[in-house]
């Protein structure tokens, strides 16, 4: 009965795992079109206010009252809003977009410890107020930090209103063209692949079309599916190093919190590969990553499973990092809080599917589900390939313009 009672509680304890874990991915929807639409400054404060009120839920809330945890733990992860209004940041730097967006993503990474540290003091001396002195101090710190940032965010969705008036002009100007005003280092060469490979190749459509076009479904289908996979891992890691009873499952659970945190840096490194060798290598290798890790959470090594722990927790975090610095790349950010946050959404809804598969492992065996989700991945792999196929594609079309133009006469003109 008390091993019945142990898988009861697992599958509760999941279920308040998962209501959290969708309004981080889910709320940012919502979020984004609050950014879209209201600016940065309002969103960060509301998202930032509703994580304060869910810290002080889980202060005061009963050991034993589960609604109430599953209640902060959705209302802790609706201050992830804040993320999609703060991410715009990058069009500051066009150059290194995607770098900045991976330090975006390691910051967010890095948040996750917060909880751990305060805690930490009082390990070991728990009382019925440590929890509530903690997080209570926590929602504490996040007030102040919206009201800091109430006063040093932009009030729209653009950061170029916090530029002196004179820089407030595109990041990348069409360069090298022969007229009195213009003047650049640049040859005409560089200007005339800049022209034929714009900065944001479907940021003049609108919406609705940026929603329904190719390159935004795949994309956003890609995440969800190794998205999801990524969840069930997490939420089930636990419970597999039990059932496959290594050396000390315990101290593996804990060693796989501290690689979970530790692998931050990995974010601002796939965001400044993807910005020297394109998406689609680092797209490809951290969905191979996912699908390794499974095959070696069957491992009884302590060794191979640490290596299985730093692949699936740096391809997690280096799948959000290349989301959303793909995306603005595609898409810019005119409509990037509605564009990031549905495909958030969407993978949201496709991730509740960890819990039927953590329940199909707890009372049948986690060898089906792993099995699943190694296959799943590494079937998503293929949009990565794709990606290198057409970003070579593209490099060809670059480099023949560019010998095309050194062929010209001064006074070169080109048509599309």
């Amino acid at each position: 009965m008390a091993g019945k009672r142990c898988r009861e509680q697992d599958i509760a304890l999941g279920a308040v795992f998962a209501a959290g874990s969708w309004t981080v991915q889910g709320g940012r929807f919502f979020f984004g079109i609050m950014r879209d639409a209201c600016g940065t400054r309002t969103t960060v404060a509301v998202s930032g206010m509703l994580a304060a009120v869910g810290a002080v839920v889980l202060a005061t809330a009963a050991e034993n009252d589960l609604a109430s945890f599953a209640v902060a733990f959705a209302l802790v992860g609706l201050g992830s809003g804040s993320q999609l209004a703060l991410q715009p940041v990058a069009a500051l730097f066009p150059r290194k977009r995607s770098t900045v967006t991976g330090f975006l993503s390691a910051a967010f990474q890095v948040s996750g410890g917060v909880f751990t540290v305060i805690t930490w003091p009082a390990s070991g001396y728990e009382s019925s107020n440590t929890r509530l002195i903690s997080f209570t101090t926590y929602s504490a710190a996040v007030v102040v930090f919206v009201a800091i940032g109430w006063v040093v965010l932009p009030r729209g969705p653009s950061y170029a209103e916090l530029l002196p008036s004179s820089k407030q002009e595109p990041p990348l100007p069409a360069k090298g063209v022969d007229d009195d005003n213009a003047a650049t280092d640049d040859p005409p060469a560089v200007a005339v692949v800049e022209a034929a490979a714009p900065l944001y190749p479907l940021e003049h459509l609108g919406l609705r079309e940026q929603l329904l076009s190719v390159e935004y479904l795949l994309l956003s289908g890609w995440f969800a599916l190794v998205f999801t996979c990524c969840q069930y891992h997490v939420i089930s890691i636990g419970d597999q190093l039990e059932e496959m009873r290594v050396s000390d499952a315990n101290r593996l659970s804990r060693l796989y919190t501290v690689v979970y945190a530790c692998v931050f840096p990995l974010a601002p490194m796939a965001g400044r590969l993807a910005d020297s060798v394109g998406y689609g290598p680092v797209t490809v290798g951290l969905t191979t990553s996912v699908a390794v890790a499974f095959a070696f959470l069957h491992s009884s090594s302590d060794v191979v499973q640490l290596v299985g722990f730093v692949l699936m927790s740096g391809g997690r975090l280096m799948l959000f990092a290349i989301y959303f610095a793909h995306m603005n790349s595609i898409f810019g950010f005119r409509f990037y809080g509605a564009l990031a946050g549905g495909g958030l959404l969407a993978s949201s809804l496709v991730a509740l599917v960890q819990y039927p598969l953590l329940s199909w492992g707890l009372t049948s065996g986690f060898a089906g589900p792993n099995a699943l989700g190694a296959g799943v991945s590494a079937f998503s792999a293929l949009y990565g390939v794709s990606v290198c196929v057409r970003e070579s594609k593209k490099r060809e079309f670059s480099y023949e313009v560019s010998k095309a133009s050194e062929r010209d006469p001064p006074g070169w003109s080109m048509t599309a």
